[in-house]
């Protein structure tokens, strides 16, 4: 297992030489100097411990990610193609319209058999502030940057205006054109379709294809059934788990109303549908619960899991229907098989803060990410997680330590099969996108 405190005798190039003078070096430096310790430190391992590590600077942070789940191999830039779904929390003093975005983002492909540690650190683009040096590839997430009116701004493959702060953003599993999104500022949900929308927009309104009813609160909210084609899920601040079916719903309409509703005692801070059962459906809340539910009834919930505090996320395995994961503001992580809800199985401790997600991989049955306040990034092994902690007091089933500067707002996995390791990481303006190095790897 790598964490972030390790000590190394690799040491960071300076980079090159400063042909002109960089009006920006001091901020920079100031930059630099605010940064941890625990930062400082994982910078400086970063070769050690990463088969790919991309890193780059948005102008706006991004609250969301989401990969989408096709792959191409791109011939010219000798990487594999991915795309992923990002959104916007402008600063309400500049009066820019927020937005959804698809970027691409290019991996080294395997068929380079790139040596173990080719990532370099010392190759970092200020501009862009980006971290690179793959070799012969141009791996990296493209971000192109263009001179409009004077201002230097970010243009991505794809960018949609959205109305306030895009709290959560998520593509269908069964229709990758259609995005749903929840708002920092309305409490309505809605449905973009991407087809319907131009790659470079002229007109900065926006313009959803639904606008999907039944909260009185924003939220953060989202996720889309995978058994059941167009049913979606949400949750929001007013305690409430809505659900619509945009299926059966009237294409005549623009305004869809809630197939079912369902009641929490405190802010819904996540939903999750069941991977194979298409009538069940979890929450997680605010008053210390995470609830299972028939949407077939409306009424009391099937399955209550308590919890000691604040539950912030929940999600359900792939492979193992009973099995569920939930994350607390007690800075814990907790096991749970559904069939014995009156007590966790076990409980990971390792962060320091609260924990905001957790996210199951879709690959391997007992690996599992999450993430918070504390900038952390922690993998974790279940197959050991009833083990007794190592020589050094760590948890036996914690692997892996990725850093962040901040509080760290979504993680997703890598859907696709032939990079089953990749994760990208969000927190404040910095994207991540990362693979722990393959000689770390003792289980997978």
């Amino acid at each position: 297992m790598a964490t972030a405190d390790e000590s190394s005798e690799i040491q960071l190039s300076e980079g090159p030489e400063q042909v002109q003078e960089n009006p920006d070096a001091d901020v920079e430096k100031m930059e630099e100097d605010a940064q941890s310790p625990e930062h400082r430190i994982w910078k400086k391992n970063s070769p050690l411990h990463y088969d790919c590590l991309i890193t780059s600077n948005l102008v706006w942070p991004s609250l969301t990610v989401e990969w989408f789940t096709d792959t191409i191999y791109h011939d010219r830039k000798k990487c594999n193609k991915n795309r992923m779904l990002i959104g916007s929390q402008a600063d309400p003093e500049t009066k820019e319209q927020d937005y959804f975005a698809i970027v691409d983002v290019f991996f080294p492909s395997d068929e380079l058999e790139l040596p173990k540690g080719t990532v370099d650190v010392s190759k970092y683009d200020q501009h862009s502030g980006e971290i690179g040096g793959y070799g012969r590839t141009e791996a990296g997430i493209d971000l192109k940057e263009q001179e409009v009116d004077g201002e230097t701004i970010q243009r991505m493959y794809m960018k949609v205006y959205h109305d306030g702060d895009v709290n959560k953003a998520r593509h269908c599993p069964h229709n990758t054109n259609i995005i749903a999104t929840k708002s920092g500022t309305n409490s309505d949900t809605f449905v973009f379709d991407l087809t319907r929308h131009p790659l470079s927009p002229s007109v900065v309104t926006p313009n959803p294809q639904l606008t999907l009813k039944g909260h009185s609160k924003t939220g953060v909210a989202l996720d889309w059934s995978k058994p059941n084609t167009g049913m979606l899920a949400s949750g929001g601040d007013d305690n409430t788990v809505v659900v619509w079916d945009l299926h059966a719903a009237d294409r005549a309409q623009t305004a869809v109303q809630p197939k079912v509703t369902f009641q929490h005692d405190g802010v819904v801070e996540s939903v999750c549908w069941h991977w194979s059962d298409p009538n069940m459906l979890s929450s997680a809340a605010d008053d210390s619960t995470a609830r299972f539910w028939d949407i077939r009834d409306s009424g009391k919930a099937m399955i209550t899991l308590t919890h000691p505090s604040e539950v912030n996320s929940i999600c359900g395995s792939k492979t193992q229907p009973t099995a569920f994961i939930t994350s607390c503001s007690d800075n814990n992580v907790y096991l749970w098989d559904v069939r014995k809800p009156t007590q966790a199985l076990c409980t990971l401790k390792f962060h320091k803060q609260p924990v905001y997600a957790a996210q199951w991989s879709p690959h391997c049955e007992t690996l599992v990410a999450t993430a918070g306040v504390d900038g952390r990034v922690l993998l974790w092994d279940l197959k050991k997680a009833t083990c007794e902690p190592t020589k050094e007091g760590l948890p036996a089933a914690l692997m892996f330590i990725h850093q962040h500067q901040g509080e760290v707002n979504d993680i997703a996995w890598n859907p696709c099969s032939n990079d089953p390791l990749t994760i990208a990481s969000s927190a404040g303006n910095h994207l991540h996108v990362w693979r722990m190095a393959e000689h770390l790897r003792t289980s997978f």
